[in-house]
């Protein structure tokens, strides 16, 4: 009998055997009890959370052959047979090798027949999002209103990548990551069962490396059994994976903080000469400097949690002020996300460690500035812009009236100076970037001011009940985009949402007055909403924190008043004319 990997080896065949996704096993199962059973479901989350392997058991439980009181009896054919791609009327497909329109075409021809053995038919899709447009717009009224004994099951990595009408169709199942104790026992059930002599510490350390995804934790056990011809330890992880031990990293953190610049360079240097991935360590340092910052501020939570390194953590924490781990963190943070794009991750990697973490005023204000211009220059020629209205005042305020004799002959690089030399004579850095910007920055800037955890928490438990609108026609579209969002700031009038792809930003921009009217509804009161991409929102984010810092306060902006739209109005406009007087003339962009 040819071998077979441990993840194929032990997949679950019955939910009892399945970890870490309850609240879904028990959900599905109540659904077959209850014989109320939906045509289409979705199943996202991270790979490795047992999107498929639930989705083949869900399969099999409502094709039993004998059920008893709607519960599936687990000894009949279907049941009993743990290959499901032997049972002929549960079909897998792949979307990413099969993504074309003849492919669906083929699809809907053959649901017209009816099943062979079992009551359902269930078609189960995965990587569904790799579909093409036109595949999605073959499948979408077949997924709407399916034969009577057709089910069809979506999995897929990236929900966001699917058209919101195919999200709509599908009753949405999230997938968490598995918690690491409950990946430790699975990995400890396998190991024994196995023979595999490894050490507990080393279980630990697979559990968390693998990010909540158990097939990636157990085929790093597979892997570390073959590497290994004795006991498997810890040291054996960190030689496979290209990861650091833990002496090494306290090692490296504290020659960073007491900064003895020849000690990080051998030890970086040693790293490289043995393969290490620059991204992962990176990653440890930024959660080692994040517990140092919570130990700092927030001392009593590591007496309620199981922290590994919580004595050196506390030592470390005594070396170093609260300021300077804040921009540890931040430098950390965006070091991760430029060294995975980076062609020589040690270069960026020595730099970064060997450049100091506290900038100098005068060079924090520079790069303010620099923003500024890039950000002048990218503003949309489309838009109408309302932000010159913004600069034009700042500018004609530091100038402050000069002589009449050069007041007309003042040139655009002078306007620029005296802002930028405005600028910096501020003790305290005070830019108003985003009064120079769109109204978007506005909003933000107004959303971070009025905040609080509060208004928040509100927010994010009012988002809880947005399940009961995926069935309103209405609404539909709306919570869909909502329930992809994170809350990242809350007023009791402004909200500040997140999005990981900038496509759902521009779904919210372009739905954004149901997504308001949804708002109102769910929340009892109107909210002015602003969306951005979470990588726009960490590159806005330690502004703020160093505005908050420097200044205790954020200064709210003027809110440009919301047009109407112009049909509203039944306004009847022949003329450039007719609008300029609406308008402005400011306001109006002639495009060729």
């Amino acid at each position: 009998m040819s071998y077979k990997s441990l993840y194929r080896k032990y997949r679950p065949s019955r939910f009892e055997d399945v970890y870490g996704q309850q609240f879904i096993i028990k959900t599905l199962n109540n659904a077959i009890e209850n014989n109320k059973v939906s045509h289409a479901y979705l199943f996202t989350g991270t790979r490795g959370t047992g999107k498929t392997t639930i989705a083949k058991i869900f399969a099999k439980m409502v094709n039993c052959l004998d059920m008893k009181d709607n519960k599936p009896c687990g000894k009949c054919e279907i049941c009993s047979n743990e290959n499901v791609d032997e049972i002929q009327d549960i079909i897998e497909i792949d979307a990413a090798s099969n993504n074309g329109v003849d492919e669906i075409r083929e699809l809907k021809n053959k649901i017209k027949i009816v099943p062979m053995k079992c009551k359902y038919k269930v078609y189960i899709i995965d990587e569904v999002h790799m579909l093409s447009t036109g595949a999605f717009n073959a499948l979408l009224k077949t997924l709407e209103e399916p034969p009577e004994y057709v089910i069809f099951i979506l999995a897929t990595t990236e929900p966001q990548k699917l058209p919101i009408t195919i999200i709509s169709r599908c009753q949405r199942f999230d997938f968490k990551k598995i918690p690491t104790n409950e990946i430790f026992n699975r990995l400890k059930y396998i190991s024994e069962k196995e023979n595999i002599l490894i050490d507990d510490e080393a279980l630990t350390e697979i559990s968390k490396m693998c990010d909540g995804a158990m097939r990636d934790a157990i085929s790093t056990l597979e892997q570390v059994s073959s590497y290994s011809d004795k006991k498997v330890t810890i040291d054996d992880i960190y030689i496979l994976k290209g990861t650091i031990s833990i002496d090494v990293l306290l090692d490296l953190s504290k020659s960073y903080i007491n900064r003895d610049l020849e000690k990080i360079l051998d030890i970086v240097e040693n790293m490289y000469d043995n393969n290490k991935n620059f991204s992962i360590v990176v990653e440890n340092m930024l959660m080692l400097f994040r517990n140092i910052l919570i130990c700092k501020k927030a001392p009593k939570y590591f007496d309620k949690k199981n922290i590994s390194l919580k004595q050196e953590i506390i030592e470390i924490s005594n070396d170093i002020d609260i300021d300077s781990i804040e921009n540890i963190v931040l430098k950390f943070e965006k070091l991760y996300k430029d060294i995975k794009e980076s062609n020589y991750p040690r270069v960026l990697f020595e730099l970064s460690l060997l450049s100091d973490y506290q900038l100098d005023k005068k060079e924090e204000v520079k790069l303010v500035c620099n923003v500024l211009e890039k950000e002048k220059i990218s503003i949309p020629k489309k838009e109408l812009k309302q932000e010159k209205i913004h600069k034009d005042i700042e500018i004609e305020k530091n100038i402050e009236e000069k002589p009449n004799s050069i007041e007309n002959h003042i040139t655009k690089e002078e306007k620029n100076n005296v802002i930028e030399e405005d600028i910096v004579k501020e003790e305290n850095i005070k830019i108003d970037i985003l009064a120079q910007t769109s109204d978007k920055k506005v909003l933000i800037n107004n959303t971070i001011a009025l905040s609080s955890n509060k208004d928040k928490k509100i927010v994010q438990d009012s988002f809880l009940k947005l399940d009961k609108y995926l069935i309103d026609k209405k609404y539909m579209n709306a919570a869909t985009i909502l329930k992809d969002a994170n809350v990242a700031a809350a007023s009791q009038d402004h909200l500040l949402l997140t999005y990981k792809y900038s496509s759902m930003v521009e779904e919210i921009d372009n739905n954004m007055n149901k997504i308001r009217e949804l708002l109102s509804k769910l929340l009892l009161k109107d909210y002015k909403v602003v969306a951005i991409t979470m990588d726009e929102w960490m590159d806005e984010r330690p502004y703020y924190l160093n505005l908050k810092k420097t200044n205790g306060k954020i200064d709210l902006l003027e809110e440009i008043i919301e047009v109407k739209n112009i049909e509203d109005k039944n306004y009847e406009l022949d003329t450039i004319d007719d609008i300029i007087d609406i308008f402005g003339r400011d306001l109006v962009e002639m495009e060729g």
